[in-house]
């Protein structure tokens, strides 16, 4: 408590034993608002500054209202965003969320404040008196500000779709927020193959701190996209609270017995611009035993990029080149790619892929077993190490 100014000689703050989280030892602070006068908000703060200037800011913070108190009020949390270092230049914009509907209960509130060229914050804990005289308290934890970071993780490859051999593919998707203390929007956007139906228009939700979602059949049930393959954009604000995703994709369905392969999601420096994948494998266009190889691209860039796949059987160029054109924020799959080079009658379990892009994009290969349908992402990797 000791960082924090109250505003007034009303308003008390003091380190309490109660936490948020549980977390011995760690505490919270229990503000105490004795104004004299009725409906009197009154304010804790401190200022903050910010590494780099930041075009908008997330506050957030947890506040508890213990029940059996005489007096009744609310808890802000509030930010007003400045221009320098030091909190003192008119306020660039004021944002305020409110705190506890309830008692006995931590309750998250949380809301953005926009710049541009915010270089501090003045962060405040409100505390407002509806009655005359007496005491009405608070406590407040995981007080936090974060500049605005705009972030994708992408899932480069998902299904409800016919597959060959008799198999038919579908990608669960779970979604989880990390963040021990705010919410955070998520903004969903499945694009699919060329050719295909699908709506690209966003799905948007909220998910509570420590929250997760699983979204079973996520192409065919949640984008309401059956019969199409592609890639999924999962949309957010970093700076609200970090997201991690991951995604299985799979045959047949559930609850019969399923073989499948795990698809991250990726972040969005994660794309290449020349890639190698090792250990394909090929059986000559014999589905009834062996493996076969399928390999695909997802352009997130705003202009179409060119894609060339060149295989090789123990370090030796088969068929030719394979060169496309991705358009903007496109996914598209080779099927086969050992006979789309040229290569279709080649057995092999020892070739290697290497993919260049005129810009940067998620490429991805897949591996299957034609016997039992199982698949195996074989992940992205540098072709050459610096030298």
């Amino acid at each position: 408590t000791s960082r924090w100014t109250p505003g007034s000689a009303s308003l008390t703050a003091s380190w309490s034993a109660q936490d948020s989280l549980g977390e011995a030892g760690s505490g919270s602070a229990l503000v105490s608002n004795i104004a004299s006068t009725a409906g009197a908000q009154l304010e804790l703060s401190q200022c903050v500054v910010l590494s780099s200037p930041a075009a908008s800011i997330f506050i957030a913070g947890r506040a508890r209202v213990p029940s059996g108190q005489a007096r009744t009020g609310q808890v802000f949390f509030a930010g007003r965003t400045f221009a320098n270092a030091t909190c003192t230049s008119p306020p660039i914009s004021v944002s305020t969320t409110g705190g506890p509907t309830s008692f006995d209960a931590w309750i998250f509130g949380g809301a953005g404040v926009i710049g541009p060229g915010v270089q501090s914050v003045l962060l405040s804990v409100e505390l407002k008196k509806n009655e005359a005289g007496g005491t009405f308290q608070a406590y407040v934890d995981n007080i936090v500000v974060r500049a605005s970071t705009p972030s994708v993780l992408t899932i480069p490859a998902s299904a409800s779709i016919q597959g060959n051999n008799s198999t038919f593919f579908q990608t669960d998707l779970w979604i989880s927020n990390r963040s021990l203390a705010a919410s955070v929007r998520l903004s969903l956007t499945y694009r699919c193959f060329a050719g295909q139906t699908c709506s690209s228009t966003p799905k948007t939700f909220i998910l509570g701190p420590e929250g997760q979602t699983l979204f079973q059949n996520a192409v065919g049930s949640y984008f309401a996209a059956p019969s199409t393959a592609g890639a999924i954009e999962i949309s957010y604000d970093a700076g609200q609270a970090p997201v991690v995703a991951f995604s299985r994709t799979y045959t047949p369905s559930l609850p019969a017995p399923t073989n499948g392969t795990g698809i991250p999601a990726l972040a969005q420096d994660d794309v290449r611009t020349r890639t190698v994948f090792v250990g394909l494998a090929h059986n000559g266009g014999d589905l009834s035993s062996g493996f076969r190889t399928n390999a695909g691209v997802y352009n997130p860039r705003a202009a179409a990029i060119t894609v060339t796949f060149s295989l090789y059987n123990q370090g030796a160029l088969v068929g030719a080149p394979l060169t496309r054109t991705w358009a903007a924020q496109e996914p598209y799959q080779v099927n086969d790619i050992f006979t789309a080079v040229g290569a279709g009658g080649l057995v092999t379990r020892n070739a290697t892929l290497v993919v260049t892009a005129t810009g940067g994009v998620f490429p991805y290969v897949t591996v299957i077993d034609n016997q039992s349908g199982d698949s195996v992402y074989v992940p992205a990797q540098d072709e050459r190490a610096p030298e």
